[in-house]
């Protein structure tokens, strides 16, 4: 998915150079949107004062368009693509919370996942039948075109993952590590499977 300059900005600004996403609102606020910030960010850096002059360094370092597509192409080698709060495929429900992340990575795809979600999360200690119920319910849940939200943890969210996958349903793993590893590792192949037909998020 090819990103805007808007996009590709916001970006630029918390993913290449880990500015906090308490900002995000700030920028909007200072210059009405990111695409107009980047444009104009030589001019206009001293308006930033809510940042370190040592953050101000490194934005002006990587101020450039090829800077910001060697590292976006870089994340694509893996496999890993951006998701913005610009972006037009922003989860809605996200969106509505107080403080939505402004970057997400992923791997998958959306048209690996429908516009109905629901989340099955639990003990990663689980008892058999525990596990065996929340395979059953989304299993039913994903035949219905609902896509199940887990987080890949032992027990309960891979049980919840793998009774999607049972009926080729759609499933995402939210994680709250890179993209780049798989955790736990015994889940690697289960992890695969959720890349390859539904949605892995950081």
């Amino acid at each position: 998915m090819g990103l805007t300059l808007c996009e590709k900005a916001v970006y630029w600004f918390f993913g290449i150079n880990n500015i906090h996403a308490k900002f995000y609102g700030l920028v909007i606020n200072e210059f009405g949107n990111f695409e107009n910030f980047f444009n104009n960010f030589d001019r206009t850096s001293k308006k930033l004062s809510f940042l370190s002059d040592n953050e101000l360094k490194l934005l002006s370092e990587t101020h450039s368009i090829d800077f910001i597509e060697n590292s976006l192409n870089g994340l694509l080698g893996k496999g890993i693509n951006v998701l913005t709060i610009e972006s037009g495929e922003y989860f809605k429900l996200l969106k509505q919370i107080d403080y939505p992340p402004v970057l997400l990575y992923y791997r998958g795809s959306f048209d690996n996942v429908t516009e109905k979600f629901i989340s099955i999360v639990g003990s990663r200690r689980a008892t058999d039948y525990g596990t065996g119920f929340a395979s059953n319910i989304a299993r039913d849940l994903a035949d219905c075109g609902i896509t199940i939200v887990s987080g890949l943890a032992y027990g309960i969210d891979a049980a919840a993952h793998k009774g999607a996958l049972s009926v080729n349903g759609k499933t995402i793993a939210v994680l709250g590590n890179s993209l780049d590893v798989c955790y736990p590792p015994d889940h690697a192949e289960l992890f695969e499977k959720i890349a390859n037909s539904g949605m892995i998020l950081s």
